[in-house]
Formats: C-alpha cells, sequence, structure tokens
C-alpha cells in the first residue's frame, strides 16, 4: 500500500478526530446562518434540523472525497438479512425500552443533580421538547444517522486500525462525549 493511500485510509487519529468535531460544528454554524439569512421568519428547531444535514452533509462529502471511500464502506456488511437482523433483536430491544428509560431517567436525575444545567442548557433542552415534526425527524433520525456515520463508521473504523481495540473504543467515546458538550 502506497504512504498516500495509507494516511487517507488511517485518517483521523485521535487529534484528526477532534478536528472534524470542530469542523461538523464550523460546517453546522454556517449553514444555520445561511438559512437564518435566507428564512429570518423560520422556526428555530426546523432551521437547525436542516442545518444539522445541510452541516454534516458538507463535512462527510469532503471526508468521503479525502479518505476515498463511498457511503456503503460506512456500514458493515453482513452475512444476515436486514430482516433476519430484525427478527433477532426487535423484541429484545422493546422489551428492554420500559427499564432502560426509567434507568435512564434516573442516572439523568443524578447527573443533573452533581452536574446542574446552566441556563444555555434548560433553554436548549426547552426548545428541543417542543418538537415540530422537522425537529422531531431531525432529533429522532438524522442526528442518530449522522453520529453513526461519523463516529463509527469513520472515526471508530479508522481508530481501530491504528490502535488497541479498547483504546479506539475508549477514544472514541470521548471524542463522541466532546462532541455532545454535555456529561
Amino acid at each position: 500500500m502506497d504512504p498516500q493511500q495509507e494516511q487517507h485510509e488511517l485518517f483521523p487519529g485521535l487529534w484528526g478526530a477532534l478536528w472534524l468535531v470542530l469542523a461538523g460544528f464550523f460546517c453546522e454554524y454556517l449553514s444555520m446562518g445561511l438559512l437564518a439569512d435566507m428564512f429570518p421568519e423560520g422556526d428555530a428547531m426546523e432551521q437547525g434540523a436542516l442545518a444539522q444535514l445541510l452541516g454534516n452533509g458538507l463535512l462527510f462529502t469532503g471526508l468521503m472525497a479525502f479518505k476515498r471511500m463511498h457511503y456503503g464502506e460506512l456500514f458493515h456488511s453482513g452475512q444476515s438479512s436486514i430482516r433476519a437482523t430484525m427478527a433477532v433483536t426487535l423484541l429484545p430491544v422493546l422489551a428492554m425500552v420500559p427499564g432502560l428509560l426509567v434507568v435512564g431517567g434516573w442516572m439523568n436525575q443524578l447527573l443533573v443533580d452533581v452536574f446542574p444545567l446552566s441556563s444555555w442548557e434548560q433553554r436548549a433542552f426547552a426548545e428541543m421538547s417542543d418538537l415540530s415534526v422537522a425537529a422531531l425527524v431531525g432529533v429522532c433520525v438524522l442526528a442518530p444517522v449522522l453520529e453513526e456515520m461519523l463516529f463509527r463508521g469513520i472515526i471508530l473504523r479508522s481508530f481501530l486500525k491504528r490502535y488497541p481495540p479498547g483504546l479506539a473504543i475508549v477514544h472514541s467515546a470521548a471524542v463522541f462525549g466532546l462532541a455532545h458538550m454535555n456529561v
């Protein structure tokens, strides 16, 4: 493998991942500024969802071109079909959801008690809970899919090529936590 191809394949390392997170924020804020100028009377949550989509689209387009990958490579191929995977996982996931919601609520309350939310965070979460259809799609569909593409499809995969598996997972989790700026 030539050195340039290896460099593209191994990108990003830990520092590169941190720069990607910053680049993602920049692309999203740039998109948000453009949307706010183009549609000043628009709903903030709808603009935020669209800005997230456009910003991540800009980031992924550049990143995929640099890594010389296509979007299908972001997802792990498997021998099982999507239908078979859903049949095996859907019932256990649905059975766990109520318990996870209860435990998650307790953990959230504990974290808020230990690390109180700032007024900015309180406003942001209040706006997120006032969901329009566009915001619901952005928060429940776009954000998880885009995060999976970046954090697992690109960052974790590159980390696994560079670092031992445990270290790669810890670094990837740390970058993910930093990107969300919330404990």
